[in-house]
């Protein structure tokens, strides 16, 4: 059965039941210049926030105008930051080494105001944090810790299903209950999140490739080599994908893929272009991403039914 799987990156990106058409595209020009990352985009879909190289930093981005901020910039604070669901917080982990061990620090901070509180002061073994409602979830040595961001919200939001990533295994938590996940066997989980609705797992094994898999681990689809995979709905995955053959030079494109089918098709489709760092936003109506040029781009899609 292992083998099966190595042939289903392969699918042709022929046409089927839905598509998606990209509608129109735009650059997003900083104020300030620098060698920026996409890290995530503001709830509302108004700034970007990137960071930049070794994701040391942390900048929002204005849409329309390129007015640039600073939130931070702490060393490695750009590594899967997490905005409250509302957008007035952003928490992000940073990383120091002494002794030949490293520390984690976990930060809180209000964007309006700047005021920043410690959630975690060199700790070990410290997980990125996940926002599941208006709480703050995130693991200090394999213990479950939560931060309340809104007391206005649901209470007992942390009873939702939600993921975390230690050790590059994901690790998901139930009703506080935690299991570790292994869907392909032993090896390095990256990019691994749950879907919108909570009812699948998307992630990435280095020498394998991405898949989705169900919350008990079986996987439902190969999507192949698709990387830096992230959901835009419940039913689809985008990522960077390349195309091209022995004949001609490979590009890489931000790529959708259908998880029912399997099937992949072709977003951006930029001769000469290679894309890097996509996130959906907008309820999956526009895609932030990131030409290895350096270009920050925004493309608004439609997807037909």
């Amino acid at each position: 059965m292992k083998h099966v799987w190595l042939f289903l990156p392969l699918l042709a990106y022929t046409s089927f039941a839905q598509q998606i058409k990209t509608t129109g595209t735009h650059t997003v020009v900083p104020a300030i210049k620098g060698e920026y990352t996409i890290s995530g985009v503001t709830p509302n879909g108004k700034e970007l926030l990137v960071t930049q190289p070794y994701s040391n930093g942390l900048y929002l981005i204005d849409l329309k105008n390129g007015k640039t901020r600073t939130v931070t910039e702490r060393p490695e604070a750009g590594y899967n930051p997490a905005f409250s669901s509302n957008g007035h917080f952003l928490c992000f982990r940073t990383s120091d080494y002494s002794e030949k061990k490293k520390y984690s620090t976990l930060y809180k901070i209000k964007l309006s105001s700047g005021d920043t509180t410690v959630l975690v002061r060199k700790g070990r073994n410290v997980s990125c944090p996940v926002v599941v409602g208006n709480d703050l979830v995130y693991t200090v040595d394999g213990q479950l810790k939560t931060n309340r961001l809104s007391w206005r919200l649901f209470r007992h939001s942390v009873k939702k299903p939600f993921v975390l990533t230690e050790d590059l295994t994901p690790v998901l938590w139930i009703k506080g209950k935690k299991n570790v996940l292994k869907p392909g066997g032993e090896g390095s989980y990256i990019w691994v999140s749950l879907s919108p609705d909570r009812k699948k797992l998307l992630y990435y094994q280095t020498g394998k490739g991405a898949f989705v898999c169900n919350l008990n681990g079986e996987i439902l689809i190969s999507a192949g080599d698709l990387m830096e995979p992230k959901w835009l709905n419940n039913d689809c995955i985008i990522g960077i994908g390349s195309h091209g053959n022995e004949q001609k030079s490979t590009s890489t494109d931000v790529m959708a893929c259908w998880v029912k089918s399997g099937k992949r098709t072709v977003i951006t489709n930029t001769a000469n272009v290679n894309e890097r760092n996509p996130f959906p936003f907008s309820k999956g109506k526009k895609i932030a991403y990131r030409t290895t040029a350096g270009a920050l781009m925004i493309a608004t899609i439609n997807i037909d039914k």
